[in-house]
C-alpha cells in the first residue's frame, strides 16, 4: 500500500517528495510508514526495486521465442516492453531517482541490458531464418530503446505508435523500396 502510493509522487517529484505527502497519499499516520521503514531513503529503496523488476518482461520476452515468425516475435516483446517502460519510465525520467544506490544487477542499465539479451536472442533459431542487415544486439537495442524513449516520455509523442508499424519499420526500413532511394513524399 505505502509502495503503491509512492510511486507516483516518485514519478512526479523524486525523492523531494515529502513523508507527509506519501503518508496522506496512503491514507496513513506519517508515523506509520517508520514502522515498516526506518527512513524515506529505506522506503525510497524498496519502490524502485519494486517498479524496476523486470521478471515478468522477462519471461514475457523468453516467451515470444514460441512465436514461429520475426514479425510475431517482435510484436510480443514490444507489447511486453511497452508495459514495463510506461511503468518505469516517468520514475526515470527523475534524475534524482536515477543517483540512487542499486543492489547488484538491479540498475535500470543492468535491466535494460538483460532485455537487450532477451530481445537479440528473438532474431535467431527462427523456423524459417531470416538474413539480417544488421547484427541481432544492434537490432535488439534499437528497438528495446524505441520503448524506453517512449516510456520516459522523452519520445517526443503522446501517442505511441503501433507497435506492427514499429516492428515493420524495423524489419523493412523506412524507404519504399529499398534498392531505390527516393526523395521523401511526407512534408
Amino acid at each position: 500500500m505505502l509502495i503503491d502510493a509512492t510511486l507516483p509522487l516518485l514519478a512526479a517529484h523524486g525523492e523531494m517528495v515529502t513523508t507527509a505527502e506519501i503518508a496522506a497519499a496512503a491514507g496513513v499516520a506519517e508515523g506509520t510508514m517508520f514502522r515498516i521503514f526506518a527512513d524515506k531513503a529505506e522506503l525510497v529503496a524498496a519502490c524502485l526495486s519494486t517498479a524496476t523488476r523486470a521478471d515478468d518482461t522477462e519471461v514475457a520476452l523468453a516467451a515470444a521465442h514460441r512465436h514461429p515468425d520475426l514479425s510475431s516475435r517482435l510484436a510480443a516483446a514490444g507489447t511486453a516492453l511497452r508495459e514495463y517502460f510506461g511503468r518505469v519510465g516517468p520514475l526515470f525520467a527523475s534524475p534524482t531517482l536515477i543517483r540512487h544506490e542499486w543492489a547488484e544487477g538491479t540498475s535500470p542499465n543492468d535491466v535494460f541490458l538483460r532485455l537487450n539479451e532477451h530481445v537479440a536472442a528473438l532474431f535467431v533459431g527462427l523456423e524459417h531464418p531470416v538474413p539480417l542487415r544488421a547484427d541481432p544486439a544492434l537490432l535488439a537495442h534499437l528497438f528495446v530503446l524505441l520503448f524506453a524513449a517512449e516510456g520516459s516520455g522523452r519520445a517526443g509523442s503522446s501517442t505511441p505508435l503501433p507497435i506492427d508499424q514499429v516492428v515493420d519499420v524495423l524489419l523493412t526500413g523506412a524507404l519504399a523500396d529499398p534498392l531505390t532511394p527516393q526523395r521523401s513524399t511526407h512534408q
